[in-house]
């Protein structure tokens, strides 16, 4: 049993080191706001199942925002 629990741990790491890229796309709105708002390419239609965790890459480019002014409330 303790085996099982050690080994659970040692991997716990590696599972949240993994990154993904998120691109904001379609103006203004919230950071939570998955489904209107990240997107796996910059520009491209909003295609992520949840928000950017700590790990992951967060890209803010041209094709985010489709106007001035426009802000992102986290």
């Amino acid at each position: 049993m303790k085996l099982s629990i050690v080994t659970i741990f040692i991997s716990l790491p590696f599972f949240a080191a993994a990154q993904e890229d998120f691109y904001w796309v379609g103006g203004a709105g919230d950071w939570n706001d998955f489904e209107n708002h990240w997107s796996t390419t910059s520009g491209g239609s909003p295609d992520q199942l949840r928000v950017p965790l700590p790990t992951d890459n967060v890209f803010f480019d041209q094709n985010s925002f489709n106007s001035q002014h426009q802000i992102v409330r986290v």
